[in-house]
């Protein structure tokens, strides 16, 4: 007799709206953006400083962030000899998909090596992509041409979603005291939305 065990998918990724890798110099400011879709980013290597809703991060070399559909997100190079970044955006569905949201990994060897194996994946598969002009799918036009290649791809994310939420090794929230200043002010804002506030406004309640 045969026992069955059950699959159970945790994770789906039905789109990919955007999946590039770019170097950005020191203080090279993002002004940010918000969109009804899942984003990561992953640092490569140097350093940069990530706002979230009131969230603020500073992130290094193999760290990567979640944004959930609709949050406000930017974030700004801060160092010294700029950021190599990863960046994907997708639909992410399934009873693990809200685990991700808010939240900034360490990626350990095993992890860190699947970015470079999806990478290495992309690259050979889009040979001509460079010279598209379009750098937010800069790695998503062989899709039209490759039956397999999202299936590929999206696999490459699953192990590494999946593995990140298998390790919890989550990163801390900015407590400095900019970091906190900033979140009250975005408070203050969003419960006066109502009302045409000024800088005098903002720094009178925060006495700077």
């Amino acid at each position: 007799m045969w026992n069955s065990y059950k699959v159970i998918n945790q994770l789906s990724i039905g789109e990919m709206y955007s999946f590039f890798d770019v170097f950005h110099e020191k203080n090279y400011d993002f002004c940010g953006e918000t969109h009804n879709f899942w984003e990561c980013v992953y640092v490569l290597d140097g350093e940069l400083c990530v706002t979230a809703e009131q969230r603020i991060y500073n992130l290094t070399k193999n760290q990567i962030i979640f944004h959930k559909p609709m949050e406000f997100h930017k974030f700004r190079v801060t160092g010294e000899h700029g950021a190599r970044l990863v960046v994907m955006s997708f639909s992410l569905s399934g009873p693990m998909s809200g685990y991700f949201a808010g939240k900034v990994f360490s990626l350990d060897d095993e992890q860190s090596d699947i970015i470079f194996s999806l990478l290495n994946y992309a690259k050979k598969n889009n040979l001509h992509s460079v010279a598209s002009g379009d750098i937010l799918d800069k790695y998503l036009t062989a899709s039209g041409e490759n039956s397999t290649y999202m299936q590929i791809l999206t696999t490459y994310i699953y192990r590494l979603f999946l593995l990140l939420a298998q390790t919890r090794a989550v990163s801390d929230v900015v407590t400095d005291e900019d970091a906190n200043l900033f979140g009250m002010a975005v408070d203050y804002m969003n419960s006066n939305v109502d009302k045409n506030l000024k800088i005098s406004d903002i720094s009178s309640i925060l006495s700077i």
